[in-house]
């Protein structure tokens, strides 16, 4: 049995979305997306997610800003992992330096998402 029951994912792309949908209703995961910082923080007033992933390239604010918004707020005790198509391997270990828990590279591959996933929450 899976501890992974609930993710957050901020993310403004809708191929990005979809694919969280398909794959984590297949896996009946609850998702919840937000598009936005504030649409964020307001879906982690509503509950509380087991992970949160999310895109470091926003409309309007960097991933790494509004991990620190996300963080500072008293419901977001789970693990943040970030999402990009924008790195370069010299890029990757910045994410876990400030502050994220892990990362995911788009594209992202839907046959190792969930274990992935679960292996952040569990770990």
């Amino acid at each position: 049995m899976s501890n992974l029951t609930k993710v957050l994912l901020v993310d403004d792309d809708p191929s990005t979305r979809h694919l969280f949908e398909a794959v984590l209703e297949y896996h009946n995961i609850q998702l919840m997306i937000a598009g936005s910082e504030s649409e964020a923080v307001e879906c982690l007033k509503e509950t509380s997610p087991d992970i949160i992933v999310l895109d470091i390239v926003l409309p309007g604010k960097d991933g790494y800003k509004v991990l620190k918004t996300l963080r500072a707020t008293p419901q977001c005790q789970c693990p943040v992992i970030a999402t990009t198509a924008y790195y370069t391997l010299d890029s990757l270990p910045e994410f876990v330096q400030r502050g994220f828990d892990g990362y995911l590279l788009k594209p992202i591959h839907p046959e190792n998402l969930v274990q992935y996933l679960e292996g952040v929450v569990g770990g």
